[in-house]
């Protein structure tokens, strides 16, 4: 290089799992020429690399029995290594066949406009932190159709905080087995059936 020149090298680099929570990226330069401040060859760079693999799992708790209300298990969990940044986000999209009845979990808030219900969690999920909804749903399709159900989950995108890379994006969408609605039982009337003996009743 000249006196009083810069050069730029710009590097792209894939950034891994291992690199959570952060990284100090340090370069160096060194001449064949006599140096005299060799102090500031060296210089040091350190970064933060947020990465939180968000998991969501759903499983159907009982049966689809036509015209009763059945239930969904999700769970969305923060597997780390780092915290999810911003608020976690749990969607499903119910397919024809089931209506909504009502959400309750933990840590959660749900609303439903049409056949999409939307849960959103009030903060960040930490590492290992698992938020719980339980889902409950009428069922409106026949007898015999099978059903299978779909729900996702993303980080929110927090203004002025990072949001994490996550590593595994396979396990942001869950889909539980095609399961037949089966007939409801008839129900009981409560009432009995007396019977009757007749004897003394000669044949003719």
């Amino acid at each position: 290089l000249a006196p009083n020149t810069t050069t730029t090298i710009t590097l792209t680099v894939s950034v891994g799992v291992a690199a959570a929570p952060g990284v100090v990226n340090t370069a160096t330069v060194a001449s064949p020429t006599a140096d005299p401040v060799p102090g500031n060859n060296t210089d040091s760079d350190p970064t933060d690399i947020p990465v939180a693999d968000i998991q969501i799992t759903k499983t159907l708790d009982g049966a689809l029995v036509r015209n009763s209300v059945a239930t969904y298990i999700l769970e969305a969990t923060n597997r780390g290594p780092s915290a999810s940044g911003g608020p976690v986000v749990i969607t499903d999209d119910l397919p024809a066949g089931l209506t909504y009845v009502e959400s309750s979990g933990a840590g959660a808030v749900c609303t439903a406009t049409g056949q999409l219900v939307t849960c959103r969690t009030g903060s960040a999920l930490g590492v290992g932190q698992i938020v719980r909804v339980e889902l409950r749903v009428r069922v409106t399709a026949a007898t015999g159709t099978p059903i299978a159900n779909t729900a996702n989950v993303v980080t929110e995108t927090t203004p002025g905080i990072p949001t994490p890379f996550d590593p595994s994006p396979d396990n942001n969408n869950t889909t539980t087995p095609a399961t037949p609605v089966v007939p409801a039982n008839l129900p009981s009337t409560g009432a009995t059936i007396a019977t009757t003996a007749v004897t003394g009743v000669a044949a003719r």
